[in-house]
């Protein structure tokens, strides 16, 4: 049994046969409609789509056996991604066990190479054949589904995730476990706090680090109220060293910083969004250096994360890892396709499993630079996912190529 059923829907079927079921029942009402795929063994190969909702739904593969009867080689959940991920051109391999393809894409903004399962193979088989090269002008249109997630409130980073409070003073939240701070005249941002009120006069808040609380609306933190060490203050105050007053935190050297979603709104440290294209292209620049073996490139690369494994270490006596670090895109276990994703939302779509009647969040989120969507069962997410929150689960990536 696929382990991501789940994340479409089918969270019910525990059994191999309930599966052996629901499949058979897909292959007796979508065959009509199969894709069809001649390979130069003159084998015939299907491939049956059987959506549960608009964009994602089951993919069966199979060969037309003796007496033309339909084999099942390989099914899997399929989520089909609009937006693009990656313009980096693909390699292309078929596994060894000979049902799926699988992609690989060498992008510079996560500094590794991505393999994830194509989702599209009839259409590579069409337009290119097996074993060919890609053309140089396609795409990667990524996709992930986890089966465990969390919703974690934003690092303080940009001016849009500030909010305005009562009394001219400014409130702002950290990363943590997700609470409320109230304000004068019944305005708030999610934030999480340490347990107790706070208090002060002259209209300034600012949630700390730690357990989740709320804070009591008209009792805020006044102009010199002290803070929690490590914390990002109003006006006036002291944050740790790397940190700007008022506006968030500073990523740490060699730290990705991710743009917002139409790269005009303002980023990271008061910058709009071209100055921060232009930061990532000339990281991506020297990180491509590197690869040709350019010794100032590596160099400059190797002191870099010197400086941040520094930084981090100091920062982290006083300070939980997910407000220093707002994006993470790596490997995690044996598995080729999984991933460890922690990223922001762009957008959140709830549908519904027209099969079992489920509900399914669809997340369009920023990672390391990269637009991917995420498939999760309303059960197994922990919090309440909105625009400018972040994700954190563990993925089984997959995408589709368009040509």
């Amino acid at each position: 049994m696929h382990q991501y059923f789940r994340s479409i829907g089918f969270s019910h079927l525990v059994r191999e046969q309930d599966i052996d079921r629901l499949l058979r029942s897909c292959e007796k009402h979508g065959m009509d409609s199969a894709r069809r795929y001649i390979d130069s063994n003159e084998q015939m190969w299907l491939e049956i789509r059987v959506p549960v909702s608009g964009s994602m739904g089951l993919c069966i593969t199979g060969y037309i056996g003796a007496r033309g009867k339909f084999k099942r080689t390989a099914y899997y959940p399929y989520l089909r991604s609009e937006d693009m991920t990656s313009s980096v051109r693909p390699s292309v391999y078929r596994r060894v066990d000979g049902g799926h393809f699988s992609a690989i894409i060498d992008d510079a903004r996560v500094g590794m190479t991505l393999i994830y399962q194509l989702d599209n193979p009839f259409d590579y088989l069409h337009r290119c054949g097996e074993g060919n090269p890609i053309p140089c002008n396609v795409i990667s249109k990524l996709s992930g589904f986890c089966s465990k997630g969390f919703v974690l409130l934003p690092s303080a980073k940009a001016d849009e995730l500030r909010v305005r409070m009562p009394g001219d003073g400014q409130t702002q939240g950290s990363a943590g476990a997700v609470g409320s701070c109230g304000g004068g005249d019944g305005s708030d941002m999610r934030s999480a706090g340490a347990a107790g009120p706070n208090d002060g006069v002259d209209g300034q808040t600012q949630g700390s680090a730690g357990a989740a609380s709320t804070g009591t609306p008209g009792q805020n933190a006044g102009v010199g109220q002290n803070c929690q060490p490590g914390m990002n203050n109003g006006a006036g105050l002291n944050g740790l060293p790397g940190q700007n007053v008022g506006f968030g935190m500073n990523p740490l050297p060699g730290q990705n910083v991710p743009n917002t979603y139409n790269g005009n709104q303002p980023g990271p440290n008061g910058k709009d969004g071209q100055n921060n294209q232009s930061d990532q292209e000339a990281r991506m620049s020297l990180l491509e250096a590197a690869r040709n073996g350019q010794t100032d490139a590596i160099e400059q690369l190797a002191l870099e994360e010197m400086n941040t494994i520094a930084t981090l270490s100091k920062r982290l006596q006083n300070e939980d890892i997910y407000s220093i670090v707002s994006s993470v895109f790596m490997p995690q276990g044996v598995e080729c396709e999984i991933y460890l994703v922690v990223g922001d939302i762009l957008k959140v779509e709830r549908i519904r499993n027209e099969i079992t009647g489920e509900m399914i969040y669809d997340l369009t989120l920023s990672a390391n630079d990269m637009i991917i969507h995420v498939a999760i069962n309303e059960a197994d997410l922990e919090g309440e996912p909105m625009p400018g929150r972040r994700f954190k689960g563990r993925i089984w990536l997959q995408g589709r190529i368009e040509f």
